[in-house]
């Protein structure tokens, strides 16, 4: 049976999926297809049908014709490829076929956007800069895709990828609000490279305030300039030993009647974080309340909220900690839910048969001295307390943060030693896979042993 009303045939079609017969139902839909001379007729029913018959690549092929009627079936499109190439393979197989096809039709954007998309589920973001800036070029989108490119570069730590992306911009739309927002980000990038070095480079961080106060020079009264006055004092307050400074910065943002509400709140979070390290935690309690009030069922409100549940824990308040950590397990923003999530399973499993909850205290204390940036003191109170504790829940806890100090201090022998020795007696623990992947990046990239580092990735991807 074929006829050339789609109606008809579409109905034909169901019947014969009703009967478990989708060849039939794809044969139909095909010739009622060819005989409409519509080549894109049919196209979702035929990607659905593929679908359940694990014909990936005939399937993709029809999601792409339907993409193709209307750019504004790339969302559609985007999703449905999200659900169903599940393996790695899937999305390379989908590249080839994008790339030929933008061989044969250079100039059909939609092609372009998709291998874009491809590109970035697979983290190959040079590659989607590439396929970007050619987009951006012939449709003159002053560089907003490419912005997105390097700021997804740059949350991925694929920072020569950000940098490159970001310079393109900063110097191909100068003086534009991209161009500006391109440099900022540029030096955020180097910031967050930097903070990932072990042992903390000062020299570069002091670097960093040069190029940050260079581009508030440049662009004054900004929101961009605002923005990198702010991370200015987080250096200085977190980093540098600068605190004094940083706090006078810090009020001045906050007293600046130009800067927007979001931008207030944040100056608040990073004052009451450098007076929690000054040691003045009710200040810092103020302040989070503040910003948790004002900023009500926003992310910026969101992170206040769980700055008091850390609070409350480094002080050993657990059930008042608790009590914020399960408003916020419902928050909006999904990272700071998983936070709170977390944060709060590790309170109940180490309070549940503790009721003087003397090991976590002990270990909640560590973790303050940790964020004040003490580590020689948690390095020379931590042995003590694994004696203590031996064999009690948190061994593994306190092992782990040993290893994380000493890598954080440069002693990286100790660290690999240390890791060794929490895969070695909690390997079967959460805490033993990822103890295995840290020894394996610290003989990577720090004792540059690529050979032990090699043979540790590969024991990770046989547990």
């Amino acid at each position: 049976f074929f006829s050339s009303d789609p109606f008809i045939a579409r109905q034909a079609a169901q019947y014969y999926l009703q009967l478990g017969e989708r060849e039939q139902a794809v044969e139909l839909l095909l010739q009622t297809r060819k005989r409409s001379e519509t080549p894109s007729l049919f196209s979702i029913d035929l990607a659905n049908i593929y679908r359940y018959m694990n014909k990936k690549q005939e399937m993709v092929e029809e999601y792409i014709r339907f993409a193709d009627q209307s750019t504004g079936n790339l969302r559609y499109v985007k999703n449905s490829l999200q659900a169903t190439l599940t393996e790695p393979e899937d999305i390379e197989n989908l590249e080839r076929y994008l790339f030929q096809k933008i061989q044969e039709q250079p100039e059909n954007e939609v092609y372009s956007e998709l291998l874009i998309w491809a590109n970035v589920q697979t983290k190959n973001f040079m590659s989607a800069f590439i396929q970007a800036r050619a987009l951006d070029r012939r449709l003159q989108q002053s560089g907003k895709p490419l912005m997105d490119i390097g700021q997804m570069a740059l949350s991925n730590e694929d920072f020569e990828a950000a940098d490159r992306i970001f310079s393109y911009i900063a110097t191909n739309y100068p003086g534009s609000i991209e161009g500006t927002k391109a440099e900022l980000w540029k030096i955020n990038s180097k910031e967050e490279q930097a903070k990932r070095s072990y042992p903390q480079n000062n020299e570069a961080l002091l670097e960093l305030t040069g190029l940050y106060t260079n581009f508030i020079d440049a662009h004054p009264n900004t929101d961009e300039a605002y923005k990198a006055s702010l991370q200015v004092a987080l250096l200085n307050g977190y980093y540098l030993g600068k605190r004094k400074e940083a706090i006078v910065t810090l009020k001045e943002l906050i007293s600046n009647p130009r800067i927007n509400p979001n931008l207030t709140a944040e100056a608040k979070l990073i004052l009451a974080d450098i007076y929690l390290l000054n040691e003045e935690p009710w200040e810092s309690a103020l302040l989070y309340a503040q910003v948790d009030k004002t900023m009500k069922e926003t992310p910026v409100g969101y992170e206040a909220k769980l700055k008091r549940a850390k609070l409350a824990y480094y002080q050993g308040e657990f059930e008042l900690s608790q009590a914020v950590l399960d408003i916020l397990k419902l928050a909006t923003t999904r990272e700071i839910a998983n936070d709170a999530l977390d944060l709060s399973v590790f309170i109940k499993e180490n309070t549940l048969f503790d009721s003087t909850n003397v090991a976590l205290k002990a270990y909640a204390s560590l973790e303050l001295l940790e964020y004040q940036h003490k580590d020689q003191q948690v390095l020379e109170i931590i042995d003590s307390l694994l004696i203590q504790f031996k064999g009690q829940n948190l061994e593994d806890d306190f092992l782990m943060l040993k290893a994380n100090e000493l890598r954080k201090t440069g002693n990286f022998i100790a660290a690999a030693e240390t890791y060794a020795k929490l895969v070695e007696e909690f390997g079967h623990d959460v805490l033993g896979d990822k103890a295995l992947f840290l020894q394996a990046d610290t003989y990577q990239n720090y004792l540059k042993d690529y050979e032990k580092a090699q043979q540790l990735y590969v024991k990770l991807l046989k547990e």
